[in-house]
Protein backbone atom coordinates (compact mmCIF):
# COMPACT_ATOMS: atom_id res chain seq x y z
CA UNK A 1 0.00 0.00 0.00
CA UNK A 2 1.04 3.71 -0.99
CA UNK A 3 1.78 6.01 1.93
CA UNK A 4 -1.11 8.12 2.18
CA UNK A 5 -0.10 11.48 0.09
CA UNK A 6 2.96 13.13 0.68
CA UNK A 7 5.52 10.69 2.32
CA UNK A 8 7.18 13.34 3.49
CA UNK A 9 4.55 15.22 5.01
CA UNK A 10 3.62 12.10 7.08
CA UNK A 11 7.47 11.05 8.03
CA UNK A 12 7.82 14.27 10.00
CA UNK A 13 5.06 12.72 12.49
CA UNK A 14 4.86 15.38 15.14
CA UNK A 15 8.33 16.84 14.07
CA UNK A 16 10.64 14.07 14.69
CA UNK A 17 13.01 13.12 12.89
CA UNK A 18 12.20 12.17 9.17
CA UNK A 19 11.35 8.12 8.49
CA UNK A 20 13.77 8.00 5.56
CA UNK A 21 16.79 9.69 7.49
CA UNK A 22 19.94 7.49 6.33
CA UNK A 23 20.51 7.13 10.17
CA UNK A 24 17.24 5.22 10.90
CA UNK A 25 17.55 2.88 7.62
CA UNK A 26 19.73 0.52 8.71
CA UNK A 27 18.06 -2.62 7.60
CA UNK A 28 14.40 -3.04 6.60
CA UNK A 29 12.01 -2.90 10.04
CA UNK A 30 9.38 -5.36 10.30
CA UNK A 31 6.10 -5.47 12.60
CA UNK A 32 7.59 -8.21 14.99
CA UNK A 33 11.13 -5.55 14.97
CA UNK A 34 8.70 -2.77 16.04
CA UNK A 35 6.59 -4.51 18.79
CA UNK A 36 9.75 -6.38 20.60
CA UNK A 37 10.96 -5.32 24.00
CA UNK A 38 14.48 -6.02 23.50
CA UNK A 39 16.55 -5.79 20.62
CA UNK A 40 14.61 -3.52 18.62
CA UNK A 41 15.98 -2.27 15.36
CA UNK A 42 14.55 1.29 16.38
CA UNK A 43 15.33 3.55 19.19
CA UNK A 44 13.21 3.82 22.16
CA UNK A 45 12.69 7.36 21.22
CA UNK A 46 11.45 6.71 18.19
CA UNK A 47 9.31 3.57 18.76
CA UNK A 48 6.08 5.03 19.38
CA UNK A 49 5.98 7.03 16.22
CA UNK A 50 6.47 4.21 14.28
CA UNK A 51 3.78 2.33 15.96
CA UNK A 52 1.77 5.33 15.35
CA UNK A 53 2.43 5.61 11.76
CA UNK A 54 2.08 1.77 11.42
CA UNK A 55 -1.47 2.31 13.74
CA UNK A 56 -2.75 5.28 11.40
CA UNK A 57 -1.52 3.73 7.91
CA UNK A 58 -3.50 0.11 8.78
CA UNK A 59 -6.38 1.17 9.94
CA UNK A 60 -6.49 3.43 6.89
CA UNK A 61 -6.42 0.49 4.74
CA UNK A 62 -9.73 -1.27 6.95
CA UNK A 63 -11.61 2.00 6.23
CA UNK A 64 -11.41 2.79 9.89
CA UNK A 65 -13.48 5.30 11.16
CA UNK A 66 -11.61 8.57 12.52
CA UNK A 67 -12.41 7.75 16.17
CA UNK A 68 -10.94 4.16 15.71
CA UNK A 69 -8.26 5.04 13.99
CA UNK A 70 -7.19 7.64 16.80
CA UNK A 71 -8.18 5.11 19.12
CA UNK A 72 -5.66 2.64 18.12
CA UNK A 73 -3.09 5.38 18.48
CA UNK A 74 -3.68 6.61 21.95
CA UNK A 75 -3.68 2.45 23.01
CA UNK A 76 -0.17 2.35 21.55
CA UNK A 77 0.89 5.78 22.97
CA UNK A 78 -0.61 4.42 26.93
CA UNK A 79 1.63 1.25 26.51
CA UNK A 80 4.81 2.99 25.09
CA UNK A 81 4.66 5.92 27.99
CA UNK A 82 3.41 3.55 31.28
CA UNK A 83 4.95 6.19 33.85
CA UNK A 84 2.99 8.83 32.72
CA UNK A 85 -0.52 9.06 33.23
CA UNK A 86 -2.96 9.64 30.22
CA UNK A 87 -6.20 11.30 30.84
CA UNK A 88 -9.02 11.37 28.94
CA UNK A 89 -10.59 14.38 27.13
CA UNK A 90 -14.10 14.05 29.15
CA UNK A 91 -12.03 13.31 32.34
CA UNK A 92 -10.23 16.57 32.14
CA UNK A 93 -13.08 19.04 30.87
CA UNK A 94 -14.90 17.56 33.93
CA UNK A 95 -12.68 18.59 36.10
CA UNK A 96 -11.76 21.68 34.41
CA UNK A 97 -15.63 22.49 34.76
CA UNK A 98 -15.78 21.56 38.48
CA UNK A 99 -13.00 24.05 39.16
CA UNK A 100 -14.80 26.93 37.28
CA UNK A 101 -18.41 26.18 39.42
CA UNK A 102 -15.88 26.78 42.89
CA UNK A 103 -14.57 29.58 41.60
CA UNK A 104 -10.46 27.85 41.08
CA UNK A 105 -8.37 29.76 38.64
CA UNK A 106 -7.79 26.89 36.47
CA UNK A 107 -4.58 27.72 35.55
CA UNK A 108 -3.11 29.22 38.65
CA UNK A 109 -4.73 26.99 40.80
CA UNK A 110 -6.44 24.15 39.52
CA UNK A 111 -4.80 22.77 36.03
CA UNK A 112 -1.35 23.91 33.99
CA UNK A 113 -2.29 23.04 30.52
CA UNK A 114 1.07 22.41 28.30
CA UNK A 115 0.22 22.74 24.49
CA UNK A 116 3.18 21.15 23.16
CA UNK A 117 2.78 21.84 19.38
CA UNK A 118 4.26 24.69 17.04
CA UNK A 119 3.39 28.29 16.92
CA UNK A 120 1.12 28.19 14.24
CA UNK A 121 -0.53 25.27 14.76
CA UNK A 122 -1.25 26.84 18.46
CA UNK A 123 -2.82 29.93 17.15
CA UNK A 124 -5.96 28.08 14.80
CA UNK A 125 -6.88 27.03 18.25
CA UNK A 126 -5.87 25.48 21.47
CA UNK A 127 -7.59 24.63 24.50
CA UNK A 128 -8.74 27.70 27.02
CA UNK A 129 -6.18 28.83 28.84
CA UNK A 130 -3.51 26.62 27.54
CA UNK A 131 0.55 27.70 27.22
CA UNK A 132 2.41 26.75 24.37
CA UNK A 133 5.64 24.99 24.77
CA UNK A 134 7.90 23.89 22.62
CA UNK A 135 8.12 20.01 21.81
CA UNK A 136 11.81 19.91 22.25
CA UNK A 137 11.89 21.81 25.59
CA UNK A 138 14.05 20.44 28.41
CA UNK A 139 12.69 18.96 31.61
CA UNK A 140 13.79 22.55 33.56
CA UNK A 141 11.83 24.34 30.79
CA UNK A 142 8.89 23.00 32.05
CA UNK A 143 9.41 23.57 35.44
CA UNK A 144 10.28 27.54 34.80
CA UNK A 145 6.99 28.00 32.72
CA UNK A 146 5.40 25.95 35.26
CA UNK A 147 6.69 28.46 38.26
CA UNK A 148 5.57 31.70 36.05
CA UNK A 149 2.33 30.84 35.89
CA UNK A 150 1.09 28.57 38.83
CA UNK A 151 0.44 30.16 42.10
CA UNK A 152 -0.40 27.15 43.80
CA UNK A 153 3.28 25.08 44.87
CA UNK A 154 2.46 22.39 41.93
CA UNK A 155 -0.59 22.24 40.48
CA UNK A 156 -1.43 19.25 38.01
CA UNK A 157 1.06 19.62 35.09
CA UNK A 158 -1.78 17.98 31.70
CA UNK A 159 0.51 18.21 28.08
CA UNK A 160 -1.18 17.48 24.78
CA UNK A 161 -0.51 18.21 20.83
CA UNK A 162 -2.44 17.05 18.57
CA UNK A 163 -2.90 13.32 18.89
CA UNK A 164 -0.01 13.03 22.13
CA UNK A 165 2.91 11.66 20.58
CA UNK A 166 4.84 15.23 21.15
CA UNK A 167 3.21 15.90 24.36
CA UNK A 168 3.76 12.14 25.67
CA UNK A 169 7.13 12.37 24.91
CA UNK A 170 7.94 16.06 26.60
CA UNK A 171 5.44 14.72 29.69
CA UNK A 172 7.93 11.60 29.93
CA UNK A 173 11.45 13.61 29.96
CA UNK A 174 10.25 16.43 32.55
CA UNK A 175 8.20 13.75 34.92
CA UNK A 176 11.33 13.46 37.17
CA UNK A 177 12.06 16.93 37.01
CA UNK A 178 8.19 17.74 37.77
CA UNK A 179 7.92 15.22 40.91
CA UNK A 180 10.97 16.46 42.03
CA UNK A 181 9.38 19.83 42.56
CA UNK A 182 6.08 18.19 44.30
CA UNK A 183 3.75 17.98 41.38
CA UNK A 184 1.36 15.23 40.94
CA UNK A 185 2.61 12.45 37.87
CA UNK A 186 1.93 14.26 34.77
CA UNK A 187 -0.23 13.48 32.38
CA UNK A 188 -0.92 13.48 29.02
CA UNK A 189 -4.32 14.51 27.08
CA UNK A 190 -5.32 11.19 25.73
CA UNK A 191 -5.72 11.49 21.87
CA UNK A 192 -4.70 15.31 22.32
CA UNK A 193 -6.29 18.28 20.54
CA UNK A 194 -8.05 15.76 17.88
CA UNK A 195 -9.84 13.80 20.15
CA UNK A 196 -10.90 17.01 22.14
CA UNK A 197 -12.24 18.74 19.10
CA UNK A 198 -13.89 15.31 17.71
CA UNK A 199 -16.06 15.84 21.25
CA UNK A 200 -16.97 19.31 19.81
CA UNK A 201 -15.35 20.33 22.74
CA UNK A 202 -14.10 24.27 23.30
CA UNK A 203 -11.09 25.93 21.62
CA UNK A 204 -9.94 29.20 21.12
CA UNK A 205 -7.82 31.33 19.68
CA UNK A 206 -6.36 35.13 19.73
CA UNK A 207 -9.54 36.15 18.80
CA UNK A 208 -11.94 33.99 21.40
CA UNK A 209 -13.28 30.77 21.12
CA UNK A 210 -13.14 29.06 17.67
CA UNK A 211 -14.04 25.56 15.87
CA UNK A 212 -10.58 25.60 14.00
CA UNK A 213 -8.33 23.28 14.29
CA UNK A 214 -5.08 23.20 12.84
CA UNK A 215 -4.60 19.28 11.21
CA UNK A 216 -0.71 19.03 11.61
CA UNK A 217 -1.09 18.34 7.58
CA UNK A 218 -3.67 16.54 5.52
CA UNK A 219 -2.57 13.06 6.39
CA UNK A 220 -2.98 13.66 10.42
CA UNK A 221 -5.73 16.28 9.54
CA UNK A 222 -8.16 12.61 8.44
CA UNK A 223 -8.14 12.00 12.10
CA UNK A 224 -10.68 14.70 12.43
CA UNK A 225 -14.54 14.11 12.17
CA UNK A 226 -15.22 17.69 11.36
CA UNK A 227 -13.11 18.26 8.10
CA UNK A 228 -15.22 21.47 7.46
CA UNK A 229 -13.45 22.90 11.13
CA UNK A 230 -9.92 22.09 9.61
CA UNK A 231 -8.28 24.92 9.19
CA UNK A 232 -4.38 24.78 7.17
CA UNK A 233 -2.98 28.34 7.03
CA UNK A 234 -2.17 29.16 2.97
CA UNK A 235 1.38 29.27 3.33
CA UNK A 236 1.39 25.76 4.57
CA UNK A 237 -1.25 24.05 2.00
Amino acid sequence: MALPEDEQSVARADRLPSLTDGRLRPRPVGLCDLRSSSGSAISEYMRPIFLSLLSLMLSSCMQASPEDRLSKIETDLERDFPRISHVKPDELASRIAQYQTERVDVRREGVILFDVREPEEFAVGHLPGAIRIDPNARAQDVVAALKSEAAKDCPQVVFYCSVGVRSSMLAERARAALQAAGCPLPENLRGGVFAWHNQQRVLENAEGPTDFVHPYDRSWGRLLIRQDAVMLPVQER
